[in-house]
């Protein structure tokens, strides 16, 4: 991240080394402008390979009026406060009331497809399997869940293609919908004296995100919490959620936190921090202290491994901290003997929280800003126990 612009240009340049098949994509385009000029009403899923290309692509949805959605992966890329767009798609895992809005969509474009296990759920059927739907990847297209696949087809070269020769008088008029996804029950984060849930968590949280936040996830049990968050616009995403490498966020906070005062970006980096993947790499805390960083940092302390726990181990001791650590005075052990270069509140039930986000995320001072965050040690998302096949 903090290297964006190499990134980026390495990244064009690996699309110019692959197979492209020219021909095959203008046929591609030639199709889907087939499928969507005799649609009623198209939809786009946008996935985690569309990264480049997403000034353009927000005006196009923008224009459009298309009903659209973004994956686990690529949150950030579609803008979140537009009218039509309508959660994240992630099949059974999709956000409330996503599914019901899709279904009134007769053709999707599946573009920049990344299809994983994480990024794609499958729990038997999915609903785009009766939907006329054309995924675009990085180096093929394919018509159809179970359909022909070309290759030599790449998303940003199609898309670009798409941009060129799609004629807007000829597109179907879609009106926008008076709502949108449900997320989740603004209502769950009302009573102050009930304890911190992670679905109360994302509830009180949505509500100070701001333009410009850039979110990231450590591969904990948020992460399954993280879709029902919607984000304002200009909100970007750094997470793992493919590899699943837990211990991903703190050293991740760091290289975007650096890349932010590089380049002078606006926006607060907010990172959310299981207690049991800080372990793998905790000592990138001292790398905050030395280099004067100041994201705001969301421990989550259940106590250990609580994915592990809720997949076959609650009663393992092996997924548990046995040793009750003092998370806010953790900055000091790490560099900041001072207190000067960090704050640190504990909230342990929902008027702690809302008490200590109010006074913590408007307060700009340069410090770093932990909140260690109580929660049960059973305490996961919905979406993970679904994945997970257990009640």
């Amino acid at each position: 991240f903090r290297s964006a612009h190499f990134n980026k240009q390495l990244s064009f340049d690996f699309i110019t080394k692959l197979d492209i098949n020219q021909s095959a994509t203008s046929e591609m385009v030639s199709l889907v402008l087939k499928r969507i000029y005799s649609s009623r009403n198209p939809g786009f899923v946008v996935d985690q390979f569309m990264k480049f290309d997403l000034a353009k692509l927000n005006v196009f949805l923008e224009r459009s009026n298309f009903y659209c959605y973004n994956t686990t992966a690529s949150r950030g890329f579609v803008d979140e406060s537009l009218p039509n767009f309508h959660g994240v798609f992630n099949n059974e895992l999709s956000t409330n009331g996503t599914l019901d809005i899709l279904e009134q969509n007769d053709f999707i474009l599946y573009l920049g497809a990344n299809i994983n296990e994480s990024n794609y759920f499958i729990g038997g059927s999915t609903p785009l399997d009766k939907k006329d739907v054309i995924f675009i990847g990085k180096d093929y297209a394919q018509v159809g869940t179970n359909g022909h696949i070309v290759t030599g087809i790449n998303c940003h070269i199609f898309f670009e293609e798409l941009l060129q020769r799609i004629n807007f008088k000829t597109m179907p008029k879609v009106e926008t919908r008076k709502c949108t996804a449900f997320y989740s029950d603004n209502r769950i984060a009302e009573d102050a004296v009930k304890k911190v849930s992670q679905a109360s968590l994302s509830q009180v949280v949505s509500k100070y995100l701001r333009k410009d936040d850039i979110i990231v996830n450590e591969m904990c049990s948020f992460m399954f919490e993280m879709p029902n968050i919607r984000y304002p616009k200009d909100c970007k995403f750094v997470g793992q959620p493919f590899y699943g490498s837990i211990g991903y966020a703190l050293p991740a906070t760091l290289g975007v936190s650096l890349a932010v005062k590089d380049y002078g970006k606006r926006g607060r980096v907010i990172l959310f921090q299981g207690d049991g993947s800080a372990q793998m790499t905790l000592q990138e805390l001292a790398s905050y202290i030395r280099f004067e960083i100041d994201p705001i940092i969301f421990m989550l302390n259940n106590s250990g491994y609580s994915v592990e726990r809720v997949i076959k181990g609650p009663t393992r001791s092996y997924n548990d901290i046995i040793a009750d650590w003092d998370w806010c005075n953790i900055l000091s052990v790490f560099g900041d003997r001072n207190g000067n270069r960090s704050v640190s509140y504990k909230a342990e039930n929902l008027g702690e929280l809302n008490k200590v986000l109010t006074k913590l995320l408007d307060y700009k001072d340069g410090k770093i800003k932990m909140i260690e965050v109580i929660l049960d040690e059973m305490d996961v998302p919905l979406r993970f126990k679904t994945l997970a096949g257990v009640n």
